[in-house]
């Protein structure tokens, strides 16, 4: 088995073909790492002509995959880096790896990025979002050691998540005073509008998605400079997204409605037997009737009728206290480095992993490393 590194954008048709073989046979589902999401980030992105794939291949079979960008730096990393993370919200970075082959595809790879250092591909990877406790990231540990590469656990967190449970009583889950407390702002919210509020399923609807990037755009996500509208080449992205998993049939768009348009909605994409939540809007009017409560909450009760799906992600950050308590399980997500280059890249990053154990982890590095020795 080989590895290599190719530009998205210079994939072949049989290259694309392979990696939707792979996505289907992959031991951890990942959308985000999948031809159809990466092929219209990097046709769309302002950094997508930067965007590569490392793989593993076989036969023209692939076993492996993970996209990666150049950064010139990545938190207190003082060096260049090659990055898992391509595009300005990560969700997810779990590599794409066959269920039977992941330590052959996983050692593959890392060797193709070593010897990338000859046309000077930087002496670091980054597997950043990565799922800390499954196949992926075991193999990739288990490969680093097989080569003999310094690997550092830089962070790890738990996402918050739910699976299904076999009663398909989501609300049981719930606090009797949490539970009175969203009934009771439902009653009050449907009495303000004067109609029910009602989930509406347009997974299928085409406007509904820019009915959603509108949604987004009205609220603090604009005033924060985070929202999708902000970014035209995101706007284009996400739009392809989003038609390519409608054709597919993996899109999942949910909103709450009145009869007068979104008042919250979210956007997810199912892999596997998981559903990934990657959007989530509400009209900021309707705040004080806890609409992003009342929607996970609403969806969370259709689990049981979502054909395929064990468990939903909301591809959320560390402390996420709201969705703590609407998703109870948890997914341990980390952040791994791998020093790929020689021996100063090793040392970089033993020095990095000190630095973070003795000084501190907001401590940054690159001053003490650059600091002159002072005269004896």
């Amino acid at each position: 088995m080989r590895g290599r590194i190719i530009a998205v954008n210079d994939a072949t048709d049989d290259e694309i073909l392979a990696w939707q073989d792979l996505a289907r046979r992959a031991a951890q589902p990942n959308p985000l790492f999948e031809v159809d999401c990466l092929v219209p980030a990097a046709r769309h992105l302002r950094n997508g002509p930067d965007i590569s794939l490392v793989l593993a291949e076989e036969s023209g079979r692939f076993f492996g995959c993970f996209p990666v960008q150049r950064a010139a730096r990545w938190k207190s990393l003082p060096r260049p880096v090659l990055a898992t993370q391509v595009r300005r919200m990560q969700y997810d970075g779990t590599p794409l790896l066959d269920r039977e082959r992941g330590h052959e595809a996983m050692v593959a790879m890392l060797r193709a990025v070593g010897e990338g250092r000859a046309s000077g591909t930087p002496g670091f990877l980054v597997f950043d979002w990565l799922d800390d406790a499954g196949p992926a990231a075991r193999h990739l540990r288990q490969a680093a050691l097989t080569l003999r590469l310094r690997t550092y656990q830089y962070e790890r967190w738990e996402r918050a998540m739910i699976h299904r449970r076999p009663d398909g009583d989501y609300r049981a889950l719930h606090g009797k005073k949490f539970l009175h407390n969203v009934a009771r702002l439902r009653r009050r919210w449907e009495e303000n509008l004067g109609a029910a509020v009602e989930l509406v399923d347009h997974r299928d609807d085409r406007d509904a998605v820019d009915a959603f990037l509108a949604l987004e755009a009205a609220g603090y996500k604009s005033t924060t400079g985070i929202a999708t509208e902000l970014f035209p080449d995101e706007m284009a992205w996400f739009r392809e997204l989003c038609d390519r998993f409608r054709q597919a049939g993996r899109l999942r768009l949910w909103s709450l409605e009145s009869g007068e348009g979104m008042l919250a909605a979210e956007i997810g994409l199912t892999g596997d037997e998981g559903l990934f939540i990657l959007k989530v809007a509400y009209d900021e009017a309707q705040a004080k009737y806890t609409p992003g409560v009342q929607l996970h909450l609403d969806v969370i009760d259709q689990l049981d009728g979502m054909t395929g799906v064990e468990w939903i992600d909301p591809c959320t950050y560390a402390k996420n206290d709201t969705l703590e308590r609407m998703f109870p399980d948890h997914r341990s997500m980390g952040a791994i480095v791998v020093a790929t280059g020689g021996l100063a890249d090793r040392g970089v990053l033993g020095a990095v992993a000190i630095g973070r154990r003795y000084l501190g982890p907001g401590t940054p590095l690159r001053r003490h490393l650059s600091r002159p020795r002072r005269k004896a």
